[in-house]
């Protein structure tokens, strides 16, 4: 019977654990990386990494700590037990309330009222402590606790329902173009200038200024000029999209990649089997993955241990307050869709 009962309990505790530890860290990283297929998309993780990352923001932390408490236990060590899950359960759930007073912080402003954020993560501290006496005292918080594990289910579902993350962990692509052919088919050339204001190419009779842009005169004098043309969006992320697709953005489809926007014109001409394709795409992601000439190398292990280091960073640095500079936390640049920095 007593056997039974440390089974039991050991089970409650990787249940409560799990619960925690998914609204504190698994369910944050998957909304992290869920908001920026791109990055998934320009690095290409293959799905076994991807999963196994997810596999390690879910139940490593659980995993752990019921195996740390097991040990103790078999070694009749009780009270170190119990520290060790009391000790987890009051860090987890501190990270989850900080998370809370982070999210209440950029709601109200709180930041630009003289609030510190410092102030507002010192303050789950004693929230914490006093939900571990709660949930020493009554019996509603581990009830509340073995309800909400079912978040350890709920969360990976719900980032792995997203069109983007399962065309880019399991292959799954959307419906693409219907493959027509042009007629006469001719040199395509598409070059978007990021940021550049037309009116300042023009002189005082609205014309391209000649002695300033020669280049662009030239250009101009073999081609239409619609000065009053301008994008539907003002982000690049949503105006790209909006220019090769020729529909207008969807608030639902804020990543640009080829699997929110299967119908756009990279796709329809590299369908068409007419045209040699060479596309530079600093931003957005809507070139179909068949030219990606760049490949990891890497292992599935390597892949999925590099993915954890860098959400890692990610979570930390968009958990911490951000007066707190103590670690030194920087995102890495391919976060961001830029190289990686240079090693020295």
């Amino acid at each position: 019977i007593g056997s039974v009962r440390v089974m039991k309990s050991l089970w409650i505790c990787f249940l409560h654990i799990a619960a925690l530890n998914s609204f504190a860290v698994a369910q944050p990283v998957f909304d992290r990386l869920g908001g920026n297929p791109e990055f998934l998309r320009l690095e290409g993780y293959s799905g076994i990494a991807v999963i196994s990352t997810l596999l390690i923001y879910l139940l490593a932390a659980p995993v752990f700590t019921v195996s740390v408490i097991a040990t103790l236990r078999w070694r009749s060590m009780l009270k170190s037990a119990q520290f060790v899950f009391a000790t987890s359960a009051m860090l987890l759930f501190g990270l989850a309330l900080n998370l809370i007073l982070k999210w209440l912080q950029w709601q109200f402003n709180l930041l630009q009222l003289g609030v510190p954020g410092f102030l507002l993560a010192a303050t789950s501290l004693p929230l914490a402590i006093g939900g571990a006496w709660l949930y020493r005292r009554f019996e509603w918080p581990g009830q509340l606790l073995s309800i909400a594990a079912i978040g350890t289910i709920l969360f990976p579902m719900s980032f792995l329902s997203k069109p983007a993350m399962q065309a880019e962990i399991f292959g799954l692509v959307p419906k693409r173009s219907i493959g027509d052919q042009a007629e006469n088919p001719v040199p395509i050339v598409v070059v978007a200038f990021d940021g550049l204001c037309a009116m300042s190419l023009l002189n005082e009779r609205h014309e391209i200024d000649a002695v300033r842009y020669p280049a662009f005169a030239k250009l101009s004098k073999h081609s239409n000029f619609y000065r009053n043309a301008t994008s539907v969006h003002c982000r690049t992320s949503q105006a790209m999209p909006a220019i090769l697709t020729g529909q207008f953005p969807d608030a639902g489809k804020t990543s640009p990649i080829e699997s929110n926007h299967p119908q756009n014109l990279f796709r329809l001409l590299h369908d068409s089997g007419q045209f040699e394709m060479t596309v530079f795409e600093p931003l957005t992601r809507l070139c179909p993955p068949e030219l990606r000439v760049l490949e990891k190398h890497l292992s599935h292990l390597e892949q999925a241990l590099e993915l954890t280091s860098i959400l890692a960073k990610v979570y930390l640095a968009t958990t911490l307050p951000d007066d707190f500079d103590l670690l030194q936390l920087h995102v890495p640049r391919i976060w961001f869709g830029f190289v990686p920095d240079e090693p020295g």
